[in-house]
């Protein structure tokens, strides 16, 4: 999946959209690359006004769980590199959630560098 959307409202009708094939599932692992963070100032690199409340709001209401921030309480784990004039700023807006119960099914998340393309993969053990 992929949130590659301009603009809070179409990201949050994007939101809604998945939510509702999710109505019926019971449990859930959803990734990809959300273009969104849960916490600016722990999974970005550079001064930011972003304004992801909308992400972090869906993930509230369904009870979604980051099992990286739980293995990795200190690192940025970096998914996305971005060049600007005084260099580099890294994020991490791609991502594993899932639901409370599943959590615990994450061993290990191991960040993949990878010199084709401007994101990281994400490997989940």
């Amino acid at each position: 999946m992929s949130l590659q959307t301009a603009g809070s409202n179409t990201r949050i009708h994007e939101y809604e959209l998945i939510s509702k094939e999710m109505e019926s599932a019971k449990r859930i692992i959803i990734c990809g690359d959300f273009n969104a963070l849960l916490d600016a100032s722990t999974e970005w690199s550079g001064s930011s006004t972003r304004n992801d409340k909308p992400f972090v709001d869906w993930t509230i209401r369904h009870n979604l769980q980051d099992p990286w921030k739980t293995l990795n309480p200190h690192s940025l784990g970096a998914t996305r590199r971005r060049h600007t004039k005084s260099g580099f700023t890294w994020s991490r807006i791609d991502r594993f959630l899932c639901s409370r119960d599943l959590h615990a099914w994450f061993k290990k998340l191991k960040t993949v560098y990878s010199a084709l393309s401007d994101h990281s993969a994400i490997l989940a053990h």
